[in-house]
């Protein structure tokens, strides 16, 4: 089965690619089948890897990467193929708008995909309309964006259009998913379920502990009984840009500032546990402000704690391997929101840092996995207030590991009611719609 994924995936990012891979594994259960992902990235060329097929994203989303977006004619142009896709009648106008690897990965895919982890943009509606009258199956999977306030007036009936068009709309975060099933009348297209990253794979045990054994010689840690201890860390999105107010004006100082927190707050850990502190880079994109490994470094040139007791990991793993890495952490502390739904999923006791105005992660992890204590809203951070929570959980491993897998049982039992007990319903949506 060959799934067109219509949306911008940096797969840089593994948290892009742990939605990607739990899509994959959404679509082998309905239909016991291999799956073939085609997607859009930053390459240079078409790239084949594994399963997964990258076409450049300026083949798809020609304006995405423009830097003179805001150019009269650049707009002119986005809102011409937009409207030309709305008023779709046959194929040759589809190789008017698109580069030919487009259209031939479209016209031989089974599935069209739209809306993964939030990405949902004007174009992405027009597309779902055009690839129904096509005759694709088109499902938005994931998406956690609401209808921009704005525009509200006048995207609301095309929205409505739209939703009509899919073969059925999951949605991971409540507020969005409220408001569609508010847009659209058919409320059993509209669906509320965990986020599609929840279903990935984790990498076998024997491999995982080899790779740990690898990078920081986990058989020791284990035999000396020292806590391992993962952290993911970042310096760009929602969470970290409405964080630390007081440096709100500078980038500069603001990373600076994050920095020196985070590295007294291991400090202070690594001292009181001697643990071992391994950072996991989540995203290694070539972007500034956008990999994780530096944020990480420049953490780790802050830090007191000798370096035996801690690792920048630098090598570009998988998610799945990532997420095997977490489930033999003793303990995660979290900026990523993937990182977070890893440790649920594989019951590790964990922190995550956000905002208040972070509703993906509050939605996600919070009311979805019911954590909301869980959670540290840093616009205003204090070390000492972060530190005793983290002390409190880290003294109480053991209960807080039990709590874990309560957490863990809980969100499997959602994921069955929302994706595998529903395995014929969706099978026969897909099938005949």
């Amino acid at each position: 089965m060959k799934v067109f994924i219509a949306d911008y995936v940096p797969l840089k990012n593994k948290g892009e690619e742990a939605i990607i891979r739990g899509i994959a594994e959404f679509f082998i259960l309905q239909f016991n089948e291999c799956i073939e992902l085609i997607l859009f990235d930053d390459v240079d060329g078409v790239k084949k890897n594994g399963n997964i097929t990258q076409i450049p994203v300026n083949y798809l989303f020609k304006e995405l990467n423009v830097k003179s977006k805001n150019n009269i004619s650049t707009k002119l142009r986005y809102f011409w193929r937009i409207l030309s896709l709305y008023s779709y009648k046959n194929n040759s106008m589809l190789k008017r708008l698109y580069h030919e690897q487009v259209i031939r990965h479209f016209e031989s895919s089974n599935i069209v995909i739209v809306g993964h982890n939030g990405f949902f943009i004007p174009e992405s509606l027009a597309i779902i309309i055009a690839a129904h009258k096509f005759g694709k199956k088109v499902i938005i999977f994931g998406s956690g964006n609401p209808i921009p306030p704005a525009w509200k007036l006048f995207l609301k009936p095309i929205y409505r259009k739209a939703l009509s068009k899919c073969a059925f709309c999951i949605y991971r975060e409540e507020y969005v998913y409220n408001e569609m099933k508010k847009l659209f009348i058919n409320n059993e297209k509209i669906i509320y379920a965990p986020d599609p990253a929840f279903l990935m794979n984790v990498d076998p045990e024997d491999i995982v502990i080899s790779k740990l054994n690898e990078l920081v010689r986990y058989s020791e840690i284990k035999s000396k009984q020292q806590l391992l201890i993962s952290i993911t860390v970042l310096e760009t999105g929602i969470a970290f840009n409405s964080a630390y107010k007081k440096y709100q004006q500078s980038k500069e100082k603001k990373c600076n500032f994050h920095s020196i927190f985070i590295a007294q707050l291991l400090d202070i850990i690594i001292e009181k546990f001697n643990c071992y502190i391994l950072f996991l880079p989540h995203s290694i994109e070539n972007i500034p402000y956008k990999n994780d490994i530096l944020a990480a470094q420049r953490i780790a040139s802050k830090m007191r704690a000798n370096t035996d007791n801690y690792c920048v990991l630098e090598e570009d793993l998988s998610p799945m391997m990532l997420k095997g890495i977490i489930q033999h952490s003793d303990f995660l502390i979290a900026e990523r929101t993937h990182s977070m739904i890893s440790a649920i999923s594989v019951g590790t006791p964990f922190v995550g840092f956000t905002t208040h105005i972070d509703k993906r992660t509050h939605d996600i992890v919070g009311n979805m996995c019911n954590l909301e204590c869980n959670l540290f809203n840093m616009e205003y951070p204090d070390i000492k207030y972060t530190n005793n929570k983290i002390e409190n959980m880290i003294s109480n491993i053991s209960e807080e590991k039990k709590l874990a897998k309560q957490t863990k049982e809980m969100i499997q039992k959602r994921i069955y009611e929302s994706y595998i007990k529903k395995n014929i319903y969706y099978e026969s949506i897909i099938t005949n719609t």
